[in-house]
């Protein structure tokens, strides 16, 4: 099983927030939901929305065909686990990541994409089977499944026929 890792330690400022943008309850920015459909069950604290489902925090936002969020008992309607499902889109700025299903599960602080998993940042790119990110270790491993992890990186950033020339300094 093909598998990379990478850590996020040295990584410019911002590559924190998108860590944190994969953890919904890592902000105190509200949370809006839209989709076709809600069902909420009272005993089992679980809230599902159906049919082009569109959540937004911040600056952050996910889309998804359904979407499951689990809710600990009590008043403060503290979020434990989030599963999205099918057709999985998650961005921030101009970092985005695709996927077939996405878990983000509170308690150990991971947020997993599952199926097809592709993550942008500018022009780089990380593919392969499964990622999880481990958000307070702001570490992320890449799993190939059957297949090979891929990743396209741009040393400086940006592709180069991208990147705006400066003019030269006069002396």
């Amino acid at each position: 099983m093909p598998r990379t890792s990478w850590c996020a330690e040295d990584a410019p400022k911002g590559e924190a927030d998108w860590f944190s943008a994969l953890s919904f309850a890592n902000s105190h920015a509200p949370i809006v939901v839209k989709a076709d459909r809600l069902e909420f069950q009272y005993e089992s604290h679980l809230l599902t929305y159906y049919g082009n489902v569109e959540v937004r925090q911040a600056d952050a936002a996910l889309s998804a065909n359904e979407l499951h969020i689990s809710l600990a008992p009590g008043k403060e309607m503290q979020i434990r686990e989030v599963r999205a499902i099918g057709s999985v889109r998650l961005s921030q700025g101009n970092r985005w990541a695709t996927a077939k299903e996405a878990i983000f599960d509170q308690a150990n602080g991971t947020a997993i994409l599952r199926g097809d998993a592709i993550l942008h940042d500018g022009q780089n790119e990380v593919r392969g089977d499964t990622v999880t990110v481990f958000i307070q270790e702001r570490r992320s491993v890449v799993d190939g499944g059957r297949g090979r992890v891929q990743a396209i990186l741009y040393p400086g950033g940006a592709h180069p026929a991208l990147r705006r020339e400066q003019p030269a300094e006069k002396p």
